[in-house]
């Protein structure tokens, strides 16, 4: 049922996908005691779909309060299995502080970004070429958190973090990592921006342009919005060299 709500989901058929996650959740939740610690992993993944369908139809209380039994369910299994479930931990801690930003809880955010982190950390040291993105996609999202509570100097220290991992992935797999690293180059450009380092903030959003100019002509639809995005950062960083220091 999971897979096709995801399916639903990806076909624009969004209610009918919302009602196909919370019949997946309920099946598992109506489940005898002594049947469902042994689905707890099923439990966890449908509640984690069922977030982000809950996200989708704009229903972030119900979304955020999916997301943590999502969460808590994966803690009580990596706690008893912590090889088997530390990476799905690690997703779900990620999520999980995307719907609590949203929610405006930034610190909590934060320290939800900062286990997800921890684990990643502990998961790329033993498989790099595994968990490289994930790791990056987390240093990203703290990144941000971190800029958004004026945590300037930590911020652009990840995102710099970030964006190194993100080098490495598209010299390795061009076509499946340029967009991620656009999107880095952008983010890392804010952060210099913020930090008052002007002329290296220009020159990464100069990078960051230049391969959004090449991913939308490839596909406009999809890189369009990110390409003005970025140009707007160019302009603006280009505007703050006529303000006085």
């Amino acid at each position: 049922m999971d897979n096709l709500a995801l399916r639903l989901a990806k076909n624009g058929q969004h209610h009918e996908a919302l009602k196909t996650a919370q019949d997946a959740t309920n099946l598992y939740q109506t489940l005898p005691v002594d049947h469902l610690s042994s689905y707890s992993s099923n439990l966890a993944v449908s509640l984690n779909n069922l977030a982000l369908r809950l996200s989708e139809d704009k229903q972030q209380d119900e979304a955020l309060n999916a997301a943590q039994k999502a969460t808590d369910l994966y803690c009580s299994l990596a706690d008893k299995d912590w090889k088997a479930h530390a990476p799905n931990y690690a997703t779900s801690l990620n999520n999980l502080a995307t719907y609590l930003a949203e929610d405006g809880q930034r610190d909590e955010a934060i320290r939800t970004t900062r286990k997800a982190v921890g684990i990643r950390r502990e998961l790329f040291t033993r498989n790099k070429v595994a968990y490289a993105p994930k790791l990056a996609t987390s240093l990203i999202n703290l990144a941000i958190y971190l800029s958004q509570v004026g945590q300037r100097e930590e911020a652009l220290k990840i995102a710099h973090e970030a964006t190194n991992l993100y080098l490495d992935l598209a010299a390795q797999t061009p076509a499946t990592y340029r967009p991620d690293l656009a999107k880095s180059l952008h983010i890392l450009s804010l952060r210099l921006d913020e930090n008052g380092q002007r002329n290296e903030a220009l020159k990464t959003a100069q990078e960051a342009v230049n391969l959004y100019r090449d991913l939308f002509r490839s596909d406009p639809h999809t890189f369009g919005r990110d390409y003005i995005r970025c140009l707007n950062t160019y302009a603006d960083i280009l505007n703050h060299f006529d303000e006085p220091e």
